[in-house]
């Protein structure tokens, strides 16, 4: 199991790697300012891992015994048992850990590209024959 999260989360970078690229261009196409293209890439890469920081990390309360570690997937567990909590932490926290954080690094580079694809500036188009 802890080989296919690891896989999970290796291809999870690879994509948000891929979707980084692809807004890095698609900000290259509706920005013309140099300054102003860094800081939009720049903005989208720290919105990501700001939120795969804060959701990798997220801690809930599922009940009024049980916590939980990690959104979307679970990476760790708490249950109060007496007047102590017991922690189900294991080899496979890390790799989902990981996991979660690059969710949400391609999740926020994906809406960054759908916005950024939605505002694309139209294309003037010279008419034949002037």
């Amino acid at each position: 199991m802890e080989i296919l999260v690891f896989f999970l989360a290796i291809a999870l970078a690879f994509a948000a790697y891929k979707v980084i690229r692809w807004n890095a261009r698609l900000v290259a196409f509706n920005v013309k300012s140099d300054r102003q293209r860094k800081f939009y890439i720049v903005l989208f890469l720290l919105l990501g891992i700001a939120a795969g920081v804060f959701f990798s990390g997220l801690i809930y309360s599922t009940s009024e015994k049980t916590k939980i570690m990690g959104f979307p997937i679970p990476a760790a567990g708490w249950e109060r048992w007496g007047s102590g909590w017991v922690d189900f932490v294991g080899t496979i926290t890390f790799p989902i850990t990981t996991a979660n954080f690059f969710f949400w690094v391609l999740t926020v580079q994906l809406f960054a590209a759908l916005v950024l694809r939605a505002n694309k500036r139209p294309r003037h188009r010279r008419a034949r024959g002037q």
